[in-house]
């Protein structure tokens, strides 16, 4: 998926006339939100220790939205600090907004245009017909769709991503693309670009006493010492790979769907006791897949642990914002060890190496 940052204003290169400006755009399409409150439906959530409330208009989202971060639900609260609003066109019969700038005129599949300044952002994917706006002065963030059904295989499985990451940046969390395990007094953060058995070793602890934070994104934390947040419970595998898991199939979602994504496992229904509510930080593991049957650990550098979070993490963001991504995990790397996780292919064996590191770190 790629991401053109299309700052300044003078470099959009408008379709229409109908909006003055990415302002214009945006105060259009919280119009269209305003006129459709009606029949909200609410839901709250803790993430990250925040409150955030999703604002649903209508019941036709819900299913497609909320299951990746139902074990994080709370109960209903008067005063949460993020408020998202949720709509589709199609089941509510509201005006589709017309995203107005182009690159060359031509939509690239799988393209987001984002456009970030100190008041809003926003995130728009003309391919898959969403736009996610945030207002950061009122705390208020929005989700359209054109179609409820339609919903992107990404959304389902890590919903409001980008509303959650540029939200939290300003609150001292950072959304990272990594995987976490762990017990309650302290777990690993597990790193490396895609394919390197990042989610084979977080999925290979559900089956231990090691707790689940997440597979694919978790929000980082280093105020009161290095900590993870879990995200969403979900995990991700390559379909080649599902047979090696079989204990997992009840949570498996898109069985039999042959749309080229990879499956797509939903834990909080089928393992809630496996779900974690976030943990202290001792060891980044760098996932690295080998062709020896067992796996082992060795210490590296700080530096590596960076190379290994930092581009999967900051490559959809701002200039500016990229710097303070960097910044944040340049600290967090270098608060704890770091090691390569050489990953064998007996995968079995990969819980008990990581409880053995966690008794000595």
């Amino acid at each position: 998926m790629n991401i053109i940052d299309r700052q300044p204003v003078s470099q959009h290169k408008y379709a229409t006339g109908k909006y003055d400006g990415p302002t214009g755009f945006f105060k259009a399409v919280k119009g269209t939100f305003a006129c459709n409150q009606k029949k909200q439906i609410a839901r709250y959530y803790e993430i990250g220790g925040f409150t955030v409330r999703l604002n649903f208009s209508g019941p036709a989202l819900i299913p497609y939205l909320i299951e990746a971060l139902e074990h994080l639900s709370i109960e209903s609260h008067t005063t949460p600090e993020l408020t998202i609003h949720l709509l589709d066109s199609v089941s509510t019969n509201a005006p589709k907004p017309d995203i107005p700038w182009t690159i060359e005129d031509h939509v690239v599949p799988g393209e987001i245009w984002s456009f970030n300044n100190k008041e809003f952002s926003i995130i728009a994917q003309p391919e898959n017909k969403t736009i996610q706006l945030l207002d950061k002065e009122t705390n208020q963030a929005y989700y359209w769709i054109d179609d409820a059904e339609h919903v992107p295989y990404h959304d389902k499985g890590s919903p409001l991503r980008m509303i959650f990451n540029r939200w939290m940046m300003q609150r001292g969390r950072q959304l990272t693309h990594t995987a976490a395990v762990g017990l309650p007094q302290g777990g690993v953060l597990i790193a490396g670009r895609g394919g390197s058995g990042k989610s084979m070793t977080a999925l290979a602890c559900l089956n231990s006493e090691l707790l689940y934070a997440g597979d694919d994104y978790c929000l980082l934390a280093n105020n009161n010492g290095p900590h993870v947040f879990p995200l969403y419970c979900t995990g991700k595998l390559n379909k080649k790979d599902i047979e090696r898991f079989d204990f997992l199939h009840p949570a498996l979602s898109n069985v039999g769907q042959n749309t080229g994504e990879k499956a797509l496992f939903f834990f909080h229904k089928y393992l809630p006791q496996k779900m974690s509510a976030g943990f202290p930080v001792r060891a980044i593991l760098i996932a690295q897949i080998t062709n020896k049957k067992e796996s082992g650990l060795k210490r590296v550098s700080p530096a590596r642990g960076l190379l290994a979070l930092a581009p999967t993490t900051v490559y959809q963001l701002s200039i500016e914002e990229q710097q303070q991504a960097n910044k944040m995990l340049g600290e967090f790397v270098r608060l704890v060890p770091n090691y390569i996780l050489e990953l064998g292919t007996d995968c079995t064996k990969i819980p008990g190496l990581i409880l053995d590191l966690l008794r000595i770190c």
